[in-house]
């Protein structure tokens, strides 16, 4: 299945990277953990796309998207360097697929771009020495599901840093959707 058929290369790309440009941007958000937390990160965004791809329970059009992401890898080094102003992108691809997706499918592929940002940003405190990929990997796809369907997100099984969260937030905003805050205002 090719993704929004009736779109410019340019605008596919944009929607196909997105994804994969979101998770890298949430990785340069806080660089405590130095180069081996990078790797985990890189390593985890790539299982969290493949993971969402795969899934039987993510929206059809959000795991064309991952699929789609996935098959492009030749491309992530220049979507890399594209990721580190993200929130005109997400602003512009919102607006791009209002014209050719389902309110359900647009909230789905914006819920997919919040937990694939926070997957990502969590991931350090996931992949230590030793510890089992798939729990985080079935919580992602729980998460999926659960967020096209209505429900709210639950990060709390998450490690993530002030500054990941603070980024986790404004990209919520930007993208349309309610981030609850840790303070009260």
């Amino acid at each position: 299945m090719t993704v929004l058929p009736d779109a410019t290369p340019e605008e596919r790309e944009l929607i196909v990277g997105l994804p994969y440009r979101v998770g890298v941007w949430i990785a340069s958000a806080e660089d405590e953990g130095g180069e081996t937390d990078d790797a985990r990160e890189a390593h985890a965004l790539e299982k969290i796309i493949a993971a969402a791809a795969k899934s039987a329970n993510a929206p059809p059009f959000v795991s064309a998207v991952m699929q789609e992401t996935l098959i492009n890898k030749k491309s992530w080094p220049v979507w890399a360097e594209q990721s580190f102003d993200i929130f005109p992108d997400c602003k512009k691809a919102v607006m791009l697929l209002q014209g050719h997706v389902s309110a359900p499918e647009l909230r789905a592929y914006k819920v997919a771009l919040m937990r694939v940002a926070t997957s990502v940003a969590g991931a350090h405190g996931e992949f230590g020495a030793g510890e089992e990929e798939t729990g985080l990997f079935g919580k992602v796809v729980a998460g999926l599901s659960a967020l096209a369907g209505g429900r709210k997100e639950n990060s709390s099984f998450m490690n993530v840093s002030s500054a990941e969260e603070s980024a986790l937030s404004d990209l919520a905003s930007t993208l349309g959707l309610k981030k609850k805050s840790k303070a009260g205002g």
